[in-house]
């Protein structure tokens, strides 16, 4: 491979011992492997990092961090051209690198997004609190699991905020000013729908809509 074409994976966890493993197997599972492979700790408490090191994986754990600071310290701690976010409780398709690659090669965009497949974990207890995240469907969203990007896009339009929230807000931001993407029809991403996901919690709800509605004002104010 080409070294501008080198991709480095980046798992972020925190107190992710029933999953970690999981997410390991399909980085290693990858019909394209990456170049770079490392996970960024919140500061678990559990079995997190002994699981993790039975695979000799580069492992940096924060005393305490969010998930924004663990994806910084990621592109901080590789040097790859090409980066891909996993979290902990997800997985990778096998042919995810391999898809989000092609992508890139054919279209030399900033930021490549396919679909990701969400499942409800069987240990959830909230299963009656249905939402647009438990549907069965491929979905299009340009999450950090369904995404690759460009290192050089972190250079032109800044790091992400350091909190858990941070992903939508630099990608509207960084959309804004012209990011370059392309969408591919593939599905590269299965996301696992439990107690403690990060984008259930109400304040990130909140955000959510709020930028929603941001993009639908700005884009009316440049139709009048």
């Amino acid at each position: 491979m080409k070294s501008r074409n080198r991709i480095a994976i980046v798992i972020t966890s925190f107190n992710s011992e029933n999953y970690i493993e999981g997410a390991i197997n399909s980085v290693l599972a990858q019909k394209l492997s990456p170049d770079e492979f490392i996970i960024i700790d919140n500061g678990s408490t559990d079995n997190t990092q002994r699981i993790s090191e039975k695979f000799s994986i580069p492992f940096f754990k924060q005393i305490v961090g969010q998930v924004g600071e663990s994806r910084n310290l990621g592109i901080r701690n590789t040097t790859a051209p090409l980066i891909k976010f996993l979290d902990a409780d997800d997985f990778l398709t096998v042919n995810a690198l391999e898809d989000l690659h092609r992508g890139y090669v054919e279209s030399g965009a900033d930021f490549i997004y396919g679909k990701n497949l969400n499942f409800v974990d069987e240990m959830a207890s909230n299963l009656q609190q249905k939402s647009f995240a438990h549907t069965s469907s491929p979905i299009f969203t340009a999450m950090a699991l369904n995404s690759l990007l460009q290192r050089s896009s972190f250079t032109k339009y800044g790091l992400p905020d350091q909190d858990n929230y941070s992903w939508n807000r630099w990608l509207t931001k960084a959309k804004a000013s012209g990011l370059n993407m392309h969408r591919i029809e593939e599905v590269v991403g299965q996301r696992r729908i439990h107690d403690s996901n990060v984008s259930h919690d109400n304040s990130s709800k909140r955000e959510l809509f709020e930028l929603i509605a941001s993009n639908i004002k700005t884009r009316r104010s440049k139709d009048v």
